[in-house]
């Protein structure tokens, strides 16, 4: 996740946090609250990112934008280049998506590493994830109700 920022890469370097634990190390923050929705905080603005699974390899994401400055020319003219520069970071993460669904489609793949300079978020997620399925499992197999 990179927030809506002033054109800076932001691939590396975005802190991004579950359950209190931070990732990264930059000025902008990076909130997720763990599985699907995420914070992007920038001086005088905010955006949200909500993640909703409709199905096993498509999602749908809706962004909301807060700005403190709607109204003079100057807060105008950032929120016109953030919402641009949030549509052309979106549009390279779903052409990657879209790659990677193809990949994991293929009888050729097979789990494989993450890269470690550049996907920290990606793998503290999916730990997170992971004990998320096992506590699940442990729950249903003791034959507990609150499977929820």
């Amino acid at each position: 996740m990179r927030p809506v920022a002033d054109g800076r890469d932001h691939r590396a370097r975005t802190p991004l946090s579950f359950d209190g634990e931070r990732v990264g190390d930059c000025s902008d923050r990076a909130i997720g609250d763990y599985p699907n929705f995420m914070l992007n905080i920038l001086p005088g603005r905010l955006q949200t990112n909500l993640v909703i699974p409709v199905g096993a390899d498509r999602c749908r994401v809706i962004f909301q934008y807060y700005y403190e400055d709607t109204e003079s020319i100057e807060g105008q003219e950032l929120i016109a280049r953030d919402i641009e520069y949030s549509d052309e970071i979106q549009k390279e993460d779903i052409d990657i998506c879209e790659r990677v669904q193809v990949g994991l489609s293929s009888r050729a793949y097979d789990r494989g590493r993450l890269s470690p300079e550049a996907e920290h978020g990606v793998y503290h997620f999916q730990t997170l994830l992971r004990e998320s399925f096992r506590e699940w499992r442990g729950r249903a197999i003791a034959g507990s109700d609150a499977l929820v």
